[in-house]
């Protein structure tokens, strides 16, 4: 499990915003951005800077898909 250097509710937060980003999403769609990105680690393995990143490549996405459907 990662062991943060700067402090637990940063990550969490970050874990926080990647379930929201399955729940949009799907489990399915996030697990495999994580994984073009990072390979099969598991989130509680990640930094907070890479949960964030994984997030943030995941609202572009989301956000791309619902500009090209309407």
């Amino acid at each position: 499990m990662y062991l943060p250097q700067t402090n637990y509710s940063e990550w969490r937060q970050w874990q926080r915003r990647y379930s929201l980003a399955q729940h949009f999403m799907g489990d399915q769609k996030v697990v495999e951005i994580k994984r073009e990105m990072y390979g099969v680690r598991d989130i509680t393995d990640m930094s907070p800077r890479e949960v964030e990143l994984v997030v943030l490549k995941c609202r572009e996405v989301w956000c791309g898909e619902r500009q090209n459907a309407g």
